[in-house]
């Protein structure tokens, strides 16, 4: 057998288990569902401190050190962006160079949010999503079983069917066979995309989304926006109370389960999606499956369940791509 053969039928054996565990999963959680529980059981937390502001300095900096670190770049002579990209396609070195850039400069501007927010709202590590449980590392996996298969699935039907998919990273890289760039593309695509994505989406956006219908839904004569439990409030399964993070918020009240809104998964979803305009289906695809990270993020009020599907597609997506490339031939 061919290497690539071999590797076909290993990756074929993998694929298969995993459409079997996502079918069992997913019976599992929808037989919960019916039975009038949850898929997973939502844990303990606090609205958080930060605003639309949070967003929008989020937002900045990551559009500012982008723009910022591509121009020194430009100026240094280390960077060459073509004038007109559909014209002249950017080179595989330039392209490595720009993806480098961005992604340390994403990691950067995430590390002066969280600093930020540290400084400014006394956020924890609670807050922040960085709080970490076994059960989140539980639900990460669940998460990566049921929801992989049946995105990779609805991703072929929408390129069998509607539209090719298109990544300009992955064409450079099938076209030039050079495997010398695939370490730091693959750093950023594997580790620093979810983690800065996961961060921006999950924590800053949907998290302040939580926290303002939270703050909402709170009890009339509560003037400071937490959600107590009261008499009614339903237990949580595996919750735990929250405890001092990186910053110490002294005692914290803790929020009943039905005030925890679902909209703003929705609405993180929906940016989502839009941040990957022009890879073809991906928006489609990338907005399903934000709803499930959304849906971790919520039942867990922590950044790893979803950073951990994030990671895994993203993983096999670039292997896939790398022993497609290494062997020369389509997979």
């Amino acid at each position: 057998m061919s290497p690539l053969e071999i590797f076909s039928a290993v990756f074929g054996l993998f694929a298969l288990a995993m459409v079997f565990g996502s079918l069992f999963t997913w019976s599992l959680g929808l037989r919960r569902l019916w039975q009038g529980g949850e898929f997973l059981p939502l844990e303990r937390r606090t609205p958080v401190g930060w605003g639309v502001d949070g967003v929008i300095v989020s937002l900045g900096l990551v559009v500012l050190l982008a723009n910022a670190a591509s121009f020194i770049a430009q100026r240094g002579g280390w960077l060459e962006l073509p004038e007109d990209p559909q014209k002249t396609p950017i080179s595989l070195s330039d392209m490595s160079t720009l993806l480098t850039l961005e992604g340390g400069s994403r990691v950067l501007a995430c590390g002066l949010v969280i600093l930020w927010l540290v400084a400014l709202y006394r956020s924890s590590a609670l807050d922040l999503g960085f709080a970490l449980r076994w059960s989140h590392l539980t639900a990460g996996l669940v998460g990566v079983v049921a929801l992989l298969p049946p995105i990779y699935l609805l991703q072929a039907l929408l390129t069998l069917w509607w539209v090719e998919y298109e990544h300009p990273v992955l064409e450079l890289l099938q076209e030039s066979g050079d495997p010398i760039y695939l370490l730091p593309m693959a750093m950023v695509a594997v580790v620093v995309a979810p983690l800065t994505e996961e961060f921006l989406f999950r924590v800053v956006l949907q998290g302040w989304l939580e926290s303002k219908g939270m703050k909402d839904a709170s009890p009339a004569g509560d003037s400071s926006g937490h959600v107590g439990m009261d008499a009614g409030a339903s237990t949580y399964d595996g919750g735990a109370p929250s405890g001092e993070g990186l910053a110490g918020d002294g005692e914290r009240s803790t929020a009943p389960d039905r005030t925890v809104p679902y909209w703003p998964i929705l609405v993180s979803s929906l940016f989502f999606a839009l941040a990957h305009l022009g890879h073809g289906p991906a928006p489609v695809t990338l907005f399903f499956l934000a709803l499930g990270l959304g849906y971790l993020y919520r039942q867990t009020h922590s950044i790893w369940p979803s950073l951990m599907v994030h990671f895994c597609l993203n993983a096999i997506t670039m292997i896939v791509a790398a022993v497609s490339m290494m062997l020369g031939e389509g997979l």
